[in-house]
């Protein structure tokens, strides 16, 4: 399941895996630890935030998991690099560990 994703190595995959057990028993993303939060009505658009929940531990590997993803882009097609480098193109560009963030 993860390992299908395009820069998900294996060493990665069994990190996190071995840091939040079976995949299965978590019934959305938001419980395994990043949420991202968005409040938006008629034109007013107030500025993202980023919840931490869940284990530290697998944000860490997470996180790192998109960092090889980017600096493997030459070699794998991935749309997990495209949306960040989308993030870093906008009229505001998003800082760096952000735009990982919401890789994440």
């Amino acid at each position: 399941m993860i390992i299908s994703i395009p820069g998900a190595g294996e060493i990665s995959t069994t990190l996190l895996l071995g840091f939040t057990g079976k995949m299965k028993r978590f019934s959305s993303y938001k419980q395994i630890g990043i949420d991202l939060c968005r409040i938006q009505f008629g034109g007013f658009r107030k500025v993202d935030w980023i919840n931490r929940r869940g284990q530290n531990d697998a944000r860490y590997i997470m996180f790192e998991m998109i960092r090889g993803m980017l600096r493997n882009k030459v070699w794998i097609d991935n749309r997990i690099v495209d949306y960040y480098y989308k993030l870093k193109k906008r009229p505001r560009p998003k800082p760096d560990m952000v735009a990982i963030t919401y890789c994440v």
